[in-house]
């Protein structure tokens, strides 16, 4: 596998899991938490970890972690991740450099739009059985900005 096994051992878990807990210790910060992420009413509870680059997104109700995001790119609001250093995923791979590792992914989306009045860079995600791979990019360049694990029932347009 090309990321860390703890993010994937985690996904699906609840937030009181020891495995939760302990990788939420290992990043060393003490998380933001936000009930509105991205500004609008939702069933999630947002973790931020604004200087690791990661964001922990759990259901409301049910506390069941939903999504793992992992920034790439240096922001106002969050530091660079700098966790992955392999082959397939760093700070300096792009959209090719990954459908050369991975193969097509199963779905994509080629232009930057405004959803929900936030900007949403170009994506493209890998639907497995037990979760779905996400990669985002900004640029020209189609630079790797962000990668998400997520439930497939979390990932948006996935089809289960």
């Amino acid at each position: 596998m090309f990321f860390e096994v703890e993010a994937l051992k985690i996904l699906g878990k609840k937030i009181d899991d020891s495995d939760v807990k302990r990788f939420i210790k290992d990043i060393k910060e003490i998380p933001e938490i936000d009930e509105d992420f991205l500004g609008l009413p939702n069933d999630n509870i947002a973790y931020y970890f604004l200087k690791s680059g990661i964001i922990l997104m759990f259901r409301k109700g049910r506390n069941i972690l939903t999504s793992i995001r992992f920034y790439f790119i240096s922001s106002e609001k969050f530091e660079r991740f700098s966790g992955f250093y392999n082959l397939i995923m760093n700070n300096s791979s792009s959209k090719k450099s990954i459908i050369k590792s991975l193969g097509d992914p199963t779905r994509e989306k080629n232009v930057i739009d405004y959803s929900y009045g936030k900007k949403i860079p170009k994506w493209m995600c890998y639907d497995y059985k037990k979760y779905t791979l996400r990669c985002a990019f900004y640029g020209d360049e189609d630079k790797l900005a962000e990668v998400a694990l997520m439930t497939p029932e979390a990932a948006p347009g996935r089809v289960l």
